[in-house]
């Protein structure tokens, strides 16, 4: 985390710098450590005591490879994402806004040829094409997929909650304690 001008702070996941003297109050790093998603939660801890933070794109400072396999990605997201949107409810809402936008269109599209469906599935295409560009990440045909990709980021979502209900999120083979 890096305390910027005005008083901002940033905490951008791997790449986040710094410690608890850069926005007191906050508590730093070991004020989070016990969360699954630290990085969000420092830059939450920070917005708490007054701070002010955004996310922002580092892919051109640094690059990680989180998970090797889909395994680890399927292990990984169902252990945090419960606790990506504050709650159940945010959880929805990100999930229902993203199904429109990606998944909703093209399934018009392709199910029915509507042609407001291709225009949304082509608006969608352009929208992360223009993404993928900015971060440096593939192009084709990964933009083209992409309204499955929100699709199966919906389902490790719900997972992720169900996990979360019944006590079974686990990391790397632990239990993970909740709150």
């Amino acid at each position: 985390m890096r305390q910027g001008a005005g008083g901002g702070a940033r905490a951008p996941g791997p790449g986040r710098e710094g410690g608890s003297g850069r926005a007191p109050g906050a508590g730093g790093p070991r004020a989070v450590a016990t969360g699954v998603l630290d990085d969000v939660g420092l830059l939450r801890a920070v917005k708490r005591t007054g701070g002010r933070g955004v996310a922002v794109d580092g892919s051109r400072l640094a690059t990680c490879r989180m998970y090797d396999t889909w395994g680890e990605l399927h292990e990984g997201y169902t252990k945090s994402l419960w606790s990506a949107f504050g709650s159940p409810v945010g959880s929805v809402g990100v999930v229902g806004v993203l199904t429109l936008a990606y998944v909703a269109p093209a399934l018009a599209a392709v199910l029915t040829g509507s042609r407001a469906g291709w225009l949304g599935y082509a608006a969608g295409v352009l929208g992360r094409t223009m993404v993928a560009r900015a971060t440096r990440q593939p192009v084709l045909p990964d933009v083209l997929a992409h309204p499955v990709s929100i699709t199966v980021f919906a389902l490790l979502v719900a997972e992720s909650w169900r996990h979360r209900r019944r006590g079974a999120l686990t990391w790397k083979g632990r239990p993970i304690s909740q709150p």
